[in-house]
């Protein structure tokens, strides 16, 4: 027990002390012990909707309580998804290290508020370069949070829009061939994806005959061919 004397009427009054409460504060150990883990899988807006707390209450709460045990985020960082189980969303956001081959950390989803508040509470000066797919959340997202790095799209996604494109002209070219040369178009659909390099001699003069009935598919294979060299 605390006596603890008052400056606005000069008398005096009990402290009964708490195990469940810090000193000279009105949320409870148990709160903040949930809200730190609550933050690990949902964003300040819901985890402040749970707890009955004000959104900038549980802000301030996490930045002095929560401790940083990551370290400061690498020069080189990667952002990708995938499929997960976590009921907060369909997709994981996973935060990687690609020069040195790790993981750094997974996020419960991917939204775009999730991402912000994640990356507001790391250490994020030396990020020079971000590695993402073609999603333009991500691209808000380093921008917003890295200031002007240099952004990089994967080769994978890269490959597959190539490679879409690529089928997007077959498909449209060859509505306007011969019902003979159409199928057979549907048959070659293999070679056009196949490097050059590795085509034999009749694979060749297959394609170059297509070639010559639709220009167009000519100069889109010539961009995928000169994407892979």
């Amino acid at each position: 027990m605390e006596i603890i004397p008052s400056k606005e009427t000069n008398q005096s009054h009990i402290r009964e002390p708490y195990s469940f409460l810090e000193r000279y504060q009105r949320h409870t150990k148990r709160l903040l012990q949930a809200l730190l883990v609550k933050v690990r899988e949902y964003n300040f807006k819901q985890v402040a909707k749970e707890t009955g707390l004000g959104h900038s209450t549980v802000i301030r709460l996490f930045d002095k309580y929560y401790s940083y045990d990551n370290k400061a985020l690498p020069k080189v960082l990667s952002i990708d998804e995938l499929k997960g189980t976590s009921e907060t969303g369909k997709y994981q956001c996973i935060i990687g290290d690609p020069v040195n081959r790790r993981v750094y950390d997974i996020i419960p989803n991917r939204n775009l508020s999730t991402l912000k508040e994640y990356f507001r509470t790391l250490p994020r000066e030396k990020v020079q370069m971000v590695v993402m797919d073609m999603w333009q959340p991500y691209k808000a997202l380093a921008l917003k949070s890295f200031g002007k790095p240099i952004l990089v799209v994967d080769r994978f996604h890269y490959v597959r829009h190539n490679v879409w494109a690529l089928e997007r002209v077959r498909k449209r070219v060859q509505k306007n061939f011969q019902e003979k040369d159409r199928k057979s178009m549907k048959k070659l659909r293999y070679l056009l994806h196949k490097p050059h390099a590795h085509l034999n001699a009749d694979e060749t003069e297959q394609l170059n005959y297509f070639f010559s009935l639709a220009p167009d598919l000519k100069k889109a294979y010539i961009v995928k061919e000169t994407f892979h060299k």
